[in-house]
């Protein structure tokens, strides 16, 4: 795909978390966030099932679609899940809970970041992306979305058992 065609579908992913986030919001002054929530992290890890299935035939229907999955997902956790954080605080804590919040998110990065550049490693080196590689850059993405399939699966545990509010 020309980088245009793959950035608009990756871009389906952000829309549609943009275009959820606030409704989940809404939502979340209805329905319990933790259900919402819990939803959210369901959503994405049918999300990434579909994508741990990539292989290079794969269509870009399957990709996009799953991506929506994804984004859906991540919109129906990320406003409800951070309204219950913020709300399980005294006001004269909201400062230090926020930045908790933040600072456990890029600490969450910094690691899934890590472990796909030690996957990448391990399984590229330091190989150039080609058509000869193709079956270890398929093993990597397999891998990456297998191992975030796990955690995405704890983290629907976690949001289920966790107290109502």
């Amino acid at each position: 795909l020309s980088p245009a065609h793959a950035g608009q579908i990756v871009l389906l992913q952000a829309v549609s978390m943009a275009i959820m986030a606030p409704l989940a919001g809404k939502f979340a002054d209805k329905i319990q966030p933790r259900l919402l929530a819990t939803l959210g992290c369901v959503i994405v890890m049918v999300g990434f099932f579909l994508l741990s299935q990539l292989s290079v035939n794969s269509s870009t229907t399957y990709i996009s679609g799953s991506l929506l999955l994804l984004g859906i997902g991540f919109g129906l956790f990320s406003t409800p899940n951070n309204n219950a954080i913020m709300g399980a605080v005294d006001k004269s804590e909201l400062g230090v809970a926020s930045s908790s919040m933040n600072l456990s998110r890029t600490i969450g990065n910094l690691f899934g970041m890590s472990l796909i550049n030690l996957i990448v490693q391990y399984y590229l080196g330091d190989s150039t992306f080609s058509a000869q590689n193709s079956p270890a850059l398929m093993s990597t993405i397999s891998l990456a979305f297998k191992m975030s399939l796990g955690f995405v699966i704890l983290a629907s545990c976690i949001s289920a058992l966790r107290g109502r509010a």
